[in-house]
């Protein structure tokens, strides 16, 4: 049977009517069955819940989805886990656990598309890093530099499990990752995930950051955030890690040099070297 969730895209136009649809992201079988035994429990855990998103980008967006969301009346704030749990209360999180586990629609995710395990072990280390630059940088919200990480790529997620027909002609087609996505879904998987984050009224900073990335330079509203996050995708790639088949090869933007207040283009390549080492050493441990 066709998943009904699932799309083939031919334009730009058929992809946005397509977003507008999704409720939900491709989400690891190992959340749904977390999710599962916290429903089962006599009283929801929600810090369980909350730890949850911490490795999975399909249940971090969910969560921040129903904290900003505009009928709530509250601003576009919740850019952590943490955070938009305190917002929404036990009950809420029980129920949106409960949605997932019982009822959230099966994507499978393309695997010529993403390796599922690489690509998890490559958004909890962009995450990581993300968190580890923006803490050494001083920057306060460290948390939302993890989010910002975890986040980064999602776009990839919506191509393989939600339009996984065009993101494989896309791959096969042999052309460069950015062209290949554009002629057959009309914009980029990061143009998309944008597109489909701000949609759900997740914080403007997240969207961008998730936007932007690969391009840290054009960043207005959060540009250190987006750096931090630029700087941490490097490293993760450096390293091996990344479970997107389309993925573009990506190098260091010396944009961030003045963005991040590093002091010049030497001290930015010895601090990646830095962070390299220790996403190695993370790895062998």
């Amino acid at each position: 049977m066709t998943n009904s969730f699932r799309f083939r895209a031919a334009s730009r136009e058929q992809t946005i009517a397509a977003l507008l649809r999704i409720g939900d992201l491709p989400y690891a079988p190992s959340t749904i069955e977390a999710l599962d035994r916290e429903r089962r429990r006599p009283a929801l855990d929600a810090e369980a819940v909350t730890a949850a998103t911490s490795s999975d980008p399909a249940l971090l967006a969910k969560i921040l989805w129903a904290a900003n969301r505009p009928d709530r009346g509250a601003p576009r704030e919740a850019a952590t886990a943490s955070h938009a749990a305190a917002l929404l209360g036990a009950d809420e999180l029980e129920r949106i656990a409960s949605a997932i586990s019982l009822a959230a629609p099966f994507l499978p995710v393309e695997e010529r598309l993403v390796d599922v395990v690489r690509f998890r072990r490559s958004s909890v280390l962009t995450a990581l890093l993300s968190r580890r630059i923006a803490e050494d940088l001083g920057r306060r919200r460290s948390g939302e530099a993890y989010a910002a990480g975890l986040l980064a790529d999602v776009g990839a997620l919506l191509v393989a499990g939600v339009f996984p027909e065009a993101g494989v002609e896309a791959l096969e087609s042999g052309d460069a990752p950015e062209r290949a996505e554009r002629d057959r879904l009309g914009a980029t998987s990061a143009e998309i995930a944008a597109f489909l984050l701000n949609l759900w009224n997740l914080p403007s900073s997240l969207v961008e950051t998730t936007l932007l990335r690969d391009r840290p330079g054009d960043a207005t509203t959060d540009p250190e955030l987006t750096a931090i996050v630029h700087m941490a995708t490097v490293v993760a790639r450096s390293v091996g890690e990344t479970g997107y088949a389309l993925e573009r090869d990506l190098d260091l933007d010396a944009s961030i040099v003045d963005t991040l207040r590093l002091g010049g283009e030497r001290y930015l390549h010895d601090l990646t070297r830095s962070y390299r080492d220790l996403a190695l050493g993370a790895d062998a441990a």
